[in-house]
């Protein structure tokens, strides 16, 4: 992938605020071709992330909003 194309998929990501999917998409790129996955089974990769990260910054709002200490985390 060149670098206009990764600028122009980066800007996008940011512009639809995927911020999993800006993260991870070209170490699962990658692992996808050496693997050699089908689009579906990279989108769901890529997906799956997404998600991933979206729950976790909404436990972590939650927990913040609740003025839970951190702390009881660890």
């Amino acid at each position: 992938m060149n670098a206009e194309m990764i600028r122009h998929i980066e800007s996008q990501l940011k512009d639809l605020k995927l911020k999993g999917i800006l993260g991870c998409y070209r170490d699962i790129a990658e692992k996808a071709s050496m693997s050699k996955l089908g689009y579906e089974e990279y989108l769901s990769l890529l997906l799956e992330e997404e998600l991933k990260g979206r729950n976790e910054r909404s436990v972590r709002a939650k927990i913040h909003k609740a003025k839970v200490p951190c702390s009881i985390f660890s």
